[in-house]
């Protein structure tokens, strides 16, 4: 579960980004050792049908087909969904799903017919002339890197799931399950992953500083070689694969034989480089290229004589790729953009860029014609001679970090959460047809609570620059952005007659701004942290604000005096919402939730246990539910009067970010960093 969290926390790093070095004393050993036990079920080609794995399945409840055609203006599915009540929850199934989830990586088949795409939901197969989807292949678990076996005839994935890692083998002609191993050594690294060019081996890096190469045809450990004192980040093999570069974060980037294990060249001793992110040789295995940090740098494999340094790549180095024929260099980067540049002398033959977020991979078509980039976004289709944009994948979205419905229940919106400097976005979405209908660039790094006005036509929205922005409906338009805090807005709400709009901040107050003119009204000042979320009251006499203080506080709207501080049992509040008649007030808390009477503070119910942080609640309309949405990946739904538990659905492929109810009722939206939407419900029985 650590792993996977961490890579959801941290926005979808990419293939060989920098993680928190390990304290290891280097060494430089080849050691070869019996396997763990064999793969029942294995043959010599060790693609056979797998045993039963032990990892348990995604448990995300079914989709229902068929809703949303029926949609009515008001979100509900006329004859077809039912209000979410505490009579039924209990029967709450997914009836939707938003986006495809966000990429993790990109690349050609081998014979050039295809570009698979792992996304946070499964592995999709393109056409690769018109990117048409042809088949998807369900993982059950999150993707996190894949490789095409050398004949093309395989897909290895790599999956995490909270029990650990595993690797699956999948024919791609069919789309069958080949093979799955489950016994993969605990401190593999989750991004870490290629085959040997003849196809026998698969090679992994390590927490520990290791490089572990397994035989592809039982998945038997061949050997296990030790040439960092931290964390792999990244390896390649040379093409005749007698040959490995491995690179760390302990700066050291080596080249290493296979046979032995003997150190060949450590190109970061000599000099001196800070952790290393990825590596790649040239086609005929003269030239070796690393990612060193914002750097690329370029020497002939035989010797330390070094070709080219870049130096403006724009941000962190995600991955590299030479063309074909090994005339053009390509680099991803942390940045929204890739560059390219001419081998052997370095020049920049162009950048790409499109792209919302960061590029995680870059893989050119093997006649060398097109480069495909992928970012959580999507995938782009390039000419590799001139930079021109060819083909675009749409339909995918970085983490989530919020979502809300208009009032009228016909759109919903979201935003994406921290992605290293890179511009936010707000998707615009027809919940009738689930078509994409806008993607708005904000402000940047991350889009923090989304609300609409009472009457529907504006949308406010905070970001992580201070800023609170305001839209306009019709077109999404930015219509005013107020420059309101010194930190990061992470809530805003509007008043229930849309009159006042409340921001909170991480600089630790909470502002009232008029709505007709983006005047300020005053400052609340209380909190000793950052506020984290805030809610008017039905009658918009109170405002809530929740805060990492470890406290709710209720103020009067009138006049901006404290009404009642409220000391929350369960750690920080990440989140409140009054209950729809406004005598109950509902804290989501680092530990769990309470529910408190608004009359006088005192609480009514706790709920907490093994539900994970609670990082969104709502009340259903009719007020007889409370939902949350939490990070042990999971929704909750409890009866609001006894804090009964009534339904809980998991969700394996990402933490839960925020949660909200229809006006209607009839629906529930979840927004979560593996990059989707799902949309929940009760349909009426037949």
């Amino acid at each position: 579960m650590k792993k996977t969290v961490a890579l959801l926390m941290m926005g979808w790093m990419a293939s060989c980004a920098v993680r928190p070095p390990s304290t290891v004393s280097p060494q430089n050993t080849t050691t070869r050792f019996e396997a763990a036990e064999t793969l029942a079920g294995s043959t010599a080609s060790g693609l056979t049908s797998s045993p039963s794995s032990p990892l348990e399945p995604r448990r995300t409840a079914t989709f229902t087909p068929g809703l949303f055609p029926g949609l009515t203006p008001t979100g509900t599915a006329a004859g077809e969904l039912q209000a979410i009540t505490s009579a039924n929850a209990a029967s709450l199934t997914q009836v939707g799903m938003l986006g495809k989830g966000s990429v993790v990586k990109a690349e050609w088949s081998p014979d050039g017919q295809w570009v698979a795409v792992a996304s946070t939901q499964g592995i999709h197969i393109h056409r690769s002339q018109s990117l048409e989807e042809i088949r998807f292949i369900d993982t059950a678990f999150l993707p996190v890197t894949f490789e095409f076996s050398p004949d093309g005839n395989v897909l290895a994935v790599m999956v995490s799931s909270l029990h650990g890692n595993a690797v699956q083998f999948w024919s791609v002609p069919d789309g069958s399950k080949r093979n799955e191993w489950t016994n993969l050594d605990p401190d593999i690294m989750e991004r870490v992953m290629q085959f040997s060019p003849d196809g026998s081996l698969l090679a992994f890096g390590t927490d520990g500083g290791s490089v572990v190469l397994r035989r592809v045809s039982d998945g038997e450990v061949e050997s296990t070689v030790r040439m960092h004192s931290e964390m792999v980040t990244g390896l390649a093999f040379s093409p005749d694969g007698s040959m490995i570069a491995s690179v760390s974060a302990d700066g050291r980037s080596v080249l290493w034989r296979i046979w032995d294990g003997r150190l060949l060249r450590a190109y970061g001793d000599k000099f001196g480089w800070s952790g290393a992110n990825c590596a790649a040789f040239s086609p005929d295995g003269t030239i070796l290229a690393f990612g060193v940090s914002r750097l690329v740098r370029v020497y002939f494999a035989s010797a330390y004589t070094e070709l080219f340094t870049v130096e403006k790549t724009g941000g962190e180095v995600t991955s590299l790729e030479f063309s074909p024929d090994g005339s053009l260099l390509a680099a991803g980067t942390e940045s929204d953009t890739a560059g390219v540049w001419g081998i052997p002398g370095g020049d920049l033959r162009y950048e790409l860029t499109g792209h919302f977020y960061r590029v995680a991979s870059v893989s050119f078509s093997p006649d060398g014609s097109r480069l495909a980039s992928g970012a959580p976004d999507g995938v782009r289709v390039w000419d590799a001679v001139d930079g021109g944009m060819r083909l675009e994948l749409k339909g995918f979205s970085a983490p989530l970090s919020a979502v809300a419905f208009s009032p009228d229940g016909t759109i919903l919106v979201s935003g994406t959460s921290h992605l290293n400097g890179t511009d936010a976005e707000i998707t615009v979405w027809r919940i009738s047809d689930r078509s994409l209908l806008h993607r708005v660039k904000g402000p940047k790094d991350a889009v923090g609570q989304l609300v609409f006005s009472p009457d529907g036509t504006l949308l406010a929205s905070g970001s992580i620059d201070g800023t609170v922005n305001l839209w306009r409906v019709s077109d999404f338009e930015l219509v005013r952005s107020l420059q309101a805090h010194s930190a990061r807005v992470s809530a805003v709400a509007f008043s229930p007659d849309g009159s006042l709009l409340a921001s909170g901040s991480d600089d630790k107050t909470v502002k009232l701004w008029r709505v007709s003119d983006g005047s300020p009204v005053r400052t609340l000042e209380g909190h000793t942290n950052r506020v984290t979320s805030v809610a008017f009251s039905p009658d918009g006499t109170l405002l809530a604000s929740g805060s990492e203080d470890e406290t709710a506080r209720l103020w009067n709207t009138s006049d901006g005096t404290p009404a009642r501080s409220l000391k929350g049992g369960l750690y920080r509040v990440r989140s409140v919402a009054f209950s729809p008649d406004g005598t109950l007030l509902a804290l989501g808390s680092d530990w769990g939730v309470e529910i408190r009477r608004v009359s006088d503070g005192s609480l009514r119910n706790t709920i907490h246990g093994d539900i994970g942080q609670v990082s969104g609640v709502a009340f259903s309309p009719d007020g007889s539910l409370l939902a949350a949405g939490t990070s042990n990946q999971a929704i909750y739904l409890w009866g609001a009067s006894n804090g009964t538990l009534l339904h809980k659905s998991e969700i394996d492929t990402g933490l839960i970010t925020d949660i909200a109810f229809s006006n209607s009722g009839a629906l529930l939206a979840s927004a979560s960093h593996d990059g989707t939407i799902r949309l929940w419900g009760i349909p009426n029985p037949d």
